[in-house]
Order: structure tokens, then sequence, then C-alpha cells
């Protein structure tokens, strides 16, 4: 996981970043519901919770780190460099959605 992902999961995982909403490129919108975390409660919001039951839909390297109201999730592409995710959302009904280059950019396109 990126550093500076981890340095915001050590004091706010669980919790939902404010501002939290998000444009997709494809004209839909949506909103950081919460940050997946690393703790054994409550568990539907943990990491590995969440990327088990998607292992069958996920490419290998596309790890979410964070859900949005409808269940679809934020997640890191590792994909084309192993040091360095781009952020993408990941949909049921859509698939992979590019979003940002990393996650300080992915922070910064944030909005109320």
């Amino acid at each position: 996981m990126p550093s500076d992902f981890l340095a915001v999961a050590q004091v706010h995982q669980g919790a939902a970043p404010v501002p939290a909403a998000i444009d997709l490129p494809n004209g839909f919108d949506t909103a950081v519901d919460h940050l997946l975390h690393f703790e054994d409660s409550p568990f539907v919001s943990n990491i590995v919770a969440a990327i088990f039951p998607l292992l069958d839909v996920l490419d290998e390297g596309i790890i979410p780190f964070s859900a949005d109201a409808g269940g679809d999730f934020f997640c890191f592409d590792y994909r084309a460099a192993d040091d360095h995710p781009s952020v993408v959302f990941w949909s049921v009904d859509w698939g992979i959605v590019p979003l940002a280059p990393n996650f300080a950019d992915f922070l910064d396109v944030l909005h109320a």
C-alpha cells in the first residue's frame, strides 16, 4: 500500500473523508462512504473481507481501499506499476474507471 494512504489509514481507518464526493469520468458521480480498515471488527468493512468476495471479478493487481454507499470500491491499481499504484473506481456496472495517478491526487479531486 502507498505510504500516503497508510498514513491516512492509521489515523482514520473506517472513517469517511470530508469532502467525500467525486465526479466519475463517465458523467456519473459517487462518494467515498468509508475507508476500509485493518481491524478485526467490524469485519464487513475490513480490507480482507472486502477483497475476498471480489477475487473472482477483480483483475490481479486491483486492491480495494474504500467503498461507496452502493457497494462499489475505490481501488489501487498495481497492474502498471508495482510501487506507485494509480487509483481507480471499480463498479459492478462499469468495471474499472480510472480516477487519479496516485492517492494524493485522488484526495485532491474529492469535493463537497
